[in-house]
């Protein structure tokens, strides 16, 4: 009976409207005359014959109030020009607006809230009407607005009232067909399949008639109409299996037709209904099992449609139709998010792990898809759908490996996806796979950092103790480094980011010496790893070397380190260790200077500086901790001989620099033994001194080739060269000074200055002769200052004899030799 009224209200309703219309259409078009014939008149000739008006249109008779008397004159005045034409224009602009809002905006709305109501009636428990007579007064009023929107839409003017309630019709038909299961006041049907294939049935019969139809406008009100009331309606498994059909048939219409805007609605309504029904336990009576499985048949029904699009796709990415891909990926792992799997300990890390493999799989799909599609080269392939796949399937193996591991075998189970990750990128040549998988290379590089730099508890023994964090942060070093081999044994140009693979590689690698290494020890280790490293990078590997640079650096301070103040609290192995640091240390320099052709100018600079500082530093460490210290100045000073020497013989500048500072040390040590030490030998002093000499004659030939050839560090190894033998001389001075009585001392210095000049002129060395000359002024000095007033009568005699016979030989030998020594000077 109710449906038997609303059907008729329908079709009075209907009929009214269409009366309306009508009498609006014959008043439009009797204005319209009306105002052509005043234009005829107004631009009538003036001596033309008066004309007779035209009668009066009388209106409409549904508009007539009163009597109209009739005008009948026989000639007129033209009328003066009026503004009834632009009123009816103005007219017509202002009741535009008002004809959309009545005739489309409010059918539309009526629709909705006409099939809402239907909904709530069907679930309305009324005393008299069983389920049956519900479902029966559903699909009647459905039927009823259907077929009178069919009819209603064959005229031209009616026709978006007539798809308002086509749209209706087939909305309330589906609510009632999903109320004959759903709702327990109308429900007639206890099969949950019987009710799904009744739906599909429906939703594909207005697939159909969609298709007919072409109209977006009815196609989406539809869809509205039939799932608002799913959403109102009480919550049950079934109301979620429903929505499915109803979001199939709207994808294959609007998939067909290119409508994106109604795509993307049947996605995002389809989603919300699902975190609305299955988000929380209480609200739904659903296994958790069935809701992953529902939220899955959602998310690869809208996939496999998106895919199929994108089959057809242009390759230059210009269509018709929005992809759905991020409109789904956002649904789908929001809807998952909501789920809440992380708090199932169990099942959570399998539903994650899942729904990576899903996104893995149509990854795999569009990729294939893009590829047959395009014959572009695949490396420089711009970042697609099937690259967004892989991004989220990666993230999501993750999220699952964390829910399922911890500690050392979480680190492990992401460098895995970390290398098939880029294992499979090279072998597909694809650069954006990569870059994926540099995305999960963070997440395990700050893991492994992290523990690296946590003092954690040593668990193993083998071979020392140490954590059992230790291998595997070795293993992600190991792997780091083989990337980066991999990428330059193919050729390939690394981004920005895989450049770092090395250096993070040889940090962690240090991070393990230092923490896990024994500290006695930890300083050699970490020297002969940036040995090896330097090896690494003589090939076309310069990271390698810049890394070894600092790596040594840190390996020779820990060597340091480790020495005590004192030598006789140092351990038993510390001159094995400071000999072994020695080694590597030359093993360096040699290993680098073999290889300069690899080095920019500026880098072969910075490697002599450093590895000859490493070198004279643990050498002269090595000799303080195995020589005693009276002989410590003389040990360092023949060192610095044998370095000199070496240098002079191989005819490299590295070796005389380290003598240069090796015989510095040495002369503040024996400078400070002569001063400070009474019980220091004498013996070990003078070898000292010969020892200081030689070093700085035997570097002179060096010295003047590098002069000749214009090197940058021969006037700096030139003056390194005269401050040593002006420091062999300063020692030998004090040295007299200090082991001779007051009246001696005046003239062993005036000997010196007569042996320094004279070996000066034969080997013809002028820092000899210089010197000389310098000491025999200050023995004139020392006479007249302190000799003349301090000394005895007798040494202050000898002093005054011995030295004027010494500048009279001087002075005779210059004056006789003169020619000879300008050719000397």
């Amino acid at each position: 009976m109710i449906s038997l009224l609303l059907s008729v209200g329908v079709i009075l309703l209907w009929r009214r409207t269409v009366t309306l219309r009508r009498r609006i259409d014959r008043l439009e078009a009797s204005l319209a005359r009306r105002g052509d014939a005043l234009g005829a008149v107004a631009t009538a000739a003036p001596t033309a014959a008066p004309t007779v008006a035209p009668p009066p249109i009388p209106p409409p008779p549904s508009l007539i109030t009163e009597p109209t008397p009739a005008v009948a004159a026989p000639a007129v005045e033209s009328p003066a020009p009026s503004a009834s034409p632009p009123a009816v224009g103005r007219s017509e602009a202002a009741q535009g607006w008002e004809v959309v809002v009545g005739s489309s905006w409010l059918n539309k709305a009526g629709v909705l809230i006409f099939v809402t109501g239907l909904a709530l009636l069907l679930g309305y428990s009324m005393a008299h009407v069983g389920p049956l007579g519900r479902v029966a007064m559903g699909f009647g009023i459905g039927t009823t607005m259907l077929a009178a929107g069919m009819a209603i839409e064959r005229r031209l003017a009616d026709r978006a009232y007539g798809h308002g309630l086509v749209a209706g019709g087939w909305a309330g038909i589906y609510v009632t067909t999903f109320a004959m299961r759903a709702l327990p006041a109308a429900r007639v049907i206890d099969s949950d399949l019987v009710a799904t294939l009744l739906l599909l049935a429906v939703a594909s019969a207005m697939v159909w008639h969609s298709l007919r139809y072409r109209s977006q406008i009815i196609t989406s009100l539809a869809y509205l109409a039939a799932s608002v009331p799913l959403g109102l309606t009480p919550l049950s498994t079934f109301s979620l299996i429903a929505a499915l059909p109803l979001a199939v048939s709207l994808l294959v219409v609007s998939q067909r037709f290119g409508w994106s805007g109604l795509s993307l609605l049947g996605l995002g309504t389809t989603y919300i209904l699902f975190a609305l029904r299955a988000s929380g336990v209480a609200a739904l009576d659903l296994q958790a099992s069935l809701r992953y499985v529902l939220l899955g048949t959602y998310w690869l029904t809208f996939e496999v449609a998106d895919i199929i699009t994108a089959r057809d796709r242009p390759a230059d990415g210009g269509s018709r139709i929005t992809s759905l891909f991020g409109a789904n990926a956002i649904g789908s792992i929001g809807c998952l998010l909501l789920l809440e799997p992380f708090d199932d300990q169990r099942r959570g890390p399998l539903v994650v792990a899942g729904a990576a493999l899903c996104y893995l799989a149509a990854a795999v799909v569009r990729a294939r898809l893009r590829r047959a599609s395009s014959q572009a080269d695949v490396s420089n392939r711009p970042f697609d759908t099937s690259h967004a796949a892989l991004a989220l399937s990666a993230a999501l193996m993750a999220w699952a490996i964390g829910l399922r591991f911890e500690g050392p075998r979480l680190m492990i189970g992401l460098l895995l996806e970390t290398q098939l990750l880029f294992v499979s990128a090279l072998a597909i040549g694809d650069r954006q796979i990569r870059r994926v998988g540099m995305a999960v290379t963070s997440l395990v590089t700050f893991q492994a950092l992290a523990a690296s730099l946590a003092v954690l508890p040593a668990q193993m023994d083998w071979p020392w103790p140490m954590s059992t964090w230790t291998p595997w942060i070795a293993l992600v070093a190991a792997c780091w480094y083989a990337n980066d081999e991999l990428l330059r044994r193919r050729g390939i140009v690394a981004d920005l980011p895989e450049r770092s693979y090395t250096w993070v590689a040889s940090v962690l690698v240090c991070l393990i010496i230092t923490r896990d290494v024994p500290s006695d020890y930890s300083g050699l280790v970490a020297m002969v790893f940036a040995l090896g490293l330097l090896i690494a990078g003589t090939r076309p590997a310069a990271a390698y070397r810049y890394q070894s640079y600092v790596v040594l650096f840190v390996g020779v301070r820990g060597v340091f380190l480790v020495l005590p103040e004192n030598r006789s609290s140092s351990t038993e192995a510390a001159w094995p260790i400071l000999l072994a640091a020695v080694t590597v240390a030359y093993a360096f320099g040699w290993w680098a200077a073999r290889h300069r052709s690899v080095m920019s100018n500026s880098e072969r600079q910075l490697v002599a500086i450093e590895a000859g500082t490493a070198s004279v530093a643990l050498l002269a460490a090595f000799e303080w901790r195995v020589v005693p210290r009276p002989s410590l100045g003389g040990t360092w000073a023949i060192t610095a001989a044998c370095l000199a020497t070496f240098g002079e013989w191989r005819r490299i500048a590295g070796a005389r620099w380290q003598a240069y500072a090796l015989a510095a040390a040495a002369t503040l040590r024996a400078l400070s033994a002569i001063a400070w030490d009474a019980s220091a030998s004498t013996v070990w002093a003078g070898v000292a001194i010969g020892a200081l000499f030689a070093t700085g004659l035997v570097s002179r030939n060096g010295v003047r080739r590098g002069l000749a050839s214009g090197a940058t560090s021969a006037a700096f190894d030139r003056a390194a060269r005269i401050t040593v033998i002006v420091s062999a001389t300063l020692l030998l001075t004090v040295l007299l000074a200090d082991r001779l009585s007051a009246n001696l001392i005046t003239m062993s210095w005036g000997l010196e200055g007569i042996v320094l000049l004279v070996v000066g002129f034969l080997i013809r060395e002028r820092v000899l002769r210089l010197s000389g000359l310098a000491l025999l002024f200050l023995c004139i000095l020392k006479l007249f200052v302190y000799d003349l007033r301090e000394l005895e009568a007798l040494g202050r005699i000898m002093s005054f004899v011995v030295l004027g016979l010494v500048l009279l030989g001087v002075s005779w030998t210059y004056t006789k030799y003169k020619e000879q020594l300008q050719k000397l000077l």
